[in-house]
């Protein structure tokens, strides 16, 4: 089945700029591998929890933007915002061992750029 979502209704949920909605909207890029609109929805979902007051753990709106938001950040090869997200990602769920592998790989491809 093709995705027959298009853009401009997407784009509707902006008239509310709820976190999860921002977040959806970032989603939607990434999905589409606008990875730089992706980037500007997910931070704004960020500072949208921020504001809120939500603490970053696992299952929350916060949590899920910072995640996207590494995933981002890597497809646009911005390895040290990717990498710092990404630790606080794992910080927050040890036992994901994806986000463990990660890590790992980019702390070594900065490695072999210095």
């Amino acid at each position: 089945m093709k995705n027959t979502v298009k853009e401009n209704e997407i784009l509707k949920l902006l008239k509310n700029r709820t976190a999860e909605n921002l977040l959806f909207v970032g989603r939607f890029y990434y999905f589409h591998k606008n990875y730089e609109k992706a980037i500007e929805y997910l931070k704004e979902s960020v500072k949208v929890c921020l504001k809120n007051g939500e603490e970053l753990k696992r299952g929350e709106t916060l949590f899920y933007a910072v995640r996207e938001l590494a995933f981002a950040y890597l497809k646009m090869d911005m390895y040290e915002e990717s990498l710092k997200l990404f630790k606080a990602v794992y910080l927050c769920n040890p036992e994901d061992k994806a986000v463990r592998k990660i890590v790992t790989k980019i702390e070594s491809l900065l490695q072999e750029e210095k």
